[in-house]
């Protein structure tokens, strides 16, 4: 686990620290205090704590359950926490699934929640877990993808009672206009109480209320500029992080980013937060930029953009307030 820190000014980041683990394949990992994070493997069962100031190995999370011995070195799928639990998926072989909540102060197992079989798409473990000050809510969502397409789910827990208080399935909700082009990647914007989906097979970008959810809540983006279109989803790859009420969305090796437009909004659509015009599109990288390999996985910290690649080591870092610089991190 390498730390990484930035002088105040120009886009050069100096090597900080390393942190050696006792896992390999870190394939989750959320600060859950300053100098602690919480990390997660898909080769080593648990959720492991760190202490990052003195690069020590300080607790190890299971889930167990002594009526039934099939559930055993299950390994963590997201991570995600409030100020006093933290939230974690956990998998077993068989693929049952849950998300133990973490008391965040002595890292034992407090409750479960979403306890499920694992035996269907709408029974995945969570691969994204955020939760929600605002409303207390547990935002988790699954994709998959094959022969026949994307599918997958979106589900909100009460963090307080454990249960489920909406839900969407993809497909099978929604506009018949939509079906067969289920959503490729979600996230959700905890400031704005918004959501956002990326189509698998339009590329289309689709927008919901978090406080107004219904049986089909999607409003889906329009630019009123014809030459910031996209040549849709397709057989490309797709996925979409929320950051400071900005939308980025990776299309292969392309990145692009929704910005609200302030200036365009009605007293309805301020109340509402939800309509076709309300952001504008504009393209974060250059034409030589899609060479550098597949967007797989972004994150947002501080003023900058971090950005990992397909069979590309290191990471990526676009800074400025317009993210018009980059920067590759080895």
């Amino acid at each position: 686990m390498c730390l990484k820190k930035s002088p105040t000014n120009g886009f050069n980041l100096a090597h900080a620290g390393t942190i050696r683990t006792h896992i390999d394949n870190i394939t989750s990992i959320r600060r859950v205090w300053p100098d602690v994070a919480a990390v997660g493997s898909d080769a080593a069962a648990g959720l492991h704590i760190y202490d990052i100031s003195g690069g020590r190995h300080v607790a190890s999370t299971h889930w167990t359950d002594p009526s039934d011995p099939r559930i055993y070195k299950a390994l963590v799928s997201a991570i995600a926490d409030s100020p006093n639990s933290v939230y974690a998926s956990f998998s077993c072989r068989h693929k049952e699934n849950c998300i133990l909540v973490i008391d965040k102060s002595t890292f034992q197992v407090v409750s479960e929640i979403g306890r499920q079989l694992g035996s269907s798409m709408k029974t995945m473990v969570p691969g994204k877990l955020t939760y929600m000050p605002s409303s207390s809510l547990i935002f988790g969502s699954a994709v998959t993808s094959g022969a026949f397409g994307y599918s997958g789910y979106i589900r909100l827990w009460d963090s307080r009672s454990g249960e489920v208080v909406w839900e969407t399935t993809e497909p099978g909700s929604g506009r018949s206009s939509r079906f067969g082009d289920s959503f490729a990647d979600v996230d959700v914007d905890v400031d704005e109480s918004t959501m956002f989906k990326v189509c698998s097979n339009s590329g289309d970008v689709g927008m919901a209320d978090l406080r107004k959810l219904g049986e089909d809540p999607w409003v889906y983006l329009r630019d009123n500029n014809p030459s910031m279109g996209h040549t849709g989803g397709g057989e490309s790859n797709s996925v979409i992080h929320c950051y400071r009420k900005q939308v980025f969305v990776g299309r292969d090796g392309g990145l692009e980013v929704w910005s609200q437009v302030e200036e365009k909004e009605t007293g309805e659509e301020r109340e509402n937060r939800v309509c076709e015009g309300f952001y504008r599109r504009n393209y974060v990288d250059k034409l030589d930029n899609l060479e550098r390999g597949t967007v797989m996985r972004m994150e947002g910290g501080g003023d900058r953009l971090f950005i990992s690649r397909e069979n590309v080591e290191g990471i990526e870092v676009w800074e400025s307030s317009n993210f018009s610089g980059s920067v590759s991190v080895l």
